[in-house]
């Protein structure tokens, strides 16, 4: 993870000291993987296949982890094993909730293997554990998981109250027949092809919207990345080509951040903004002029039908469905980041860190004062 591409076998680049390489290699170390490329690229159709991929991908790092740590004399070592937990929470809490509600149709195959994952989890946490008897152990998730209740549609609100213009309709014919082309062709491109396309992300995502929106009168627009980036650009010269004014940002991105605080819908869902500060770096023109405030279980996307709208999830018909293949289909987002982390240590804390801040910075100033 970290913003780096997601690679499934080692490279020397990743490595250090590089002689590692060849054993991670060796014993089929994976270093990352998404949903799509275990679906599009593997071929890994079913629960209990992508189940038993991510209880692979743990045992091979728990095993490297230790035997590398030991032979290199490890004094601080940092395991993930994030990106198979957040997929595991990703198609378990949405049947999870379905049972707990009594619900009629859920995929217990699911839930079964979700509990043979987490009980495989606990022995390889076992046998870390146990390998460094003597080390301060701290388990460390950095966001909760959580079911996906309702998309949000920046754009929507933006067009409903004046701040971006709705494409004209024959342009907006031929942005819809260029996606309906591309739907049509991307099924038939080998994955590994699609990843190898260029072209700017930001780009990509205007195109992507089905809420066309006219970039040479709308002064603002929601480019939402992901569940981990949500905010409002302005639509200035100097970044976008578009038609506000640099002098102009910073009272445009007040005037609509209060209008959003100030909006009836957004203040019965909690939904809040701020303008964020201006910095002079190289990359503070990627970032939104406005911070976008979104309760846990809401998902920022541009294709729902209007401000906050109730997500629509994976409705099966019969309890024959298989979940993942399901999501195949579609690709939703069953489930979106919450804002709770947590932090659990084998050691006790010192009382002086613990009231200074309640985030995971705390960590930072533990392991710190473990090292002055």
């Amino acid at each position: 993870g970290g913003g780096a591409k997601a690679v499934q076998e080692a490279t020397e680049e990743l490595c250090y000291p590089k002689d590692i390489v060849n054993y991670l290699k060796s014993v089929g170390y994976i270093v990352d993987e998404r949903m799509e490329s275990l679906i599009f690229e593997k071929n890994l159709l079913t629960v209990e296949e992508v189940f038993s991929r991510f209880r692979k991908k743990n045992l091979k790092r728990t095993e490297a982890f230790i035997k590398l740590s030991k032979e290199k004399k490890v004094d601080f070592g940092f395991v993930v094993y994030k990106s198979s937990s957040v997929m595991v929470e990703f198609f378990t809490i949405p049947e999870l909730e379905r049972k707990l509600n009594g619900k009629k149709i859920v995929d217990h195959n699911i839930l079964k293997m979700s509990k043979n994952y987490y009980l495989e989890f606990d022995k390889q946490i076992k046998t870390l554990v146990e390998s460094f008897k003597d080390a301060e152990v701290i388990f460390v998730s950095d966001h909760s998981e959580v079911k996906s209740n309702f998309e949000v549609n920046i754009n929507y609100y933006l067009q409903n109250n004046g701040f971006q213009v709705v494409m004209l309709p024959q342009k907006k014919i031929i942005n819809q027949s260029v996606r309906y082309l591309r739907d049509l062709i991307k099924p038939i491109i080998p994955f590994n092809l699609r990843k190898a396309i260029p072209g700017k992300r930001m780009i990509r995502q205007v195109s992507d919207s089905p809420l066309v929106f006219d970039p040479k009168t709308s002064v603002a627009f929601c480019l939402p990345m992901g569940d981990w980036s949500r905010g409002i650009y302005i639509n200035d010269e100097e970044r976008f080509n578009g038609v506000v004014s640099p002098d102009n940002i910073i009272d445009l991105s007040h005037e609509i951040s209060n209008s959003i605080n100030n909006d009836k819908i957004a203040k019965e869902h909690g939904i809040t903004s701020h303008v964020k500060p201006r910095f002079d770096t190289p990359v503070s023109k990627y970032y939104p002029d406005i911070a976008l405030n979104i309760p846990d279980g809401y998902i920022v996307r541009n294709n729902a039908k209007g401000f906050v709208t109730e997500f629509e999830g994976l409705e099966a018909k019969n309890t024959t469905v298989d979940t993942v293949e399901a999501w195949a289909k579609d690709c939703k987002p069953y489930c979106v980041r919450g804002h709770h982390p947590i932090a659990v240590s084998s050691h006790q804390w010192s009382e002086e860190i613990l009231p200074m801040r309640s985030d995971l910075t705390v960590i930072y100033r533990h392991l710190l004062k473990q090292f002055i």
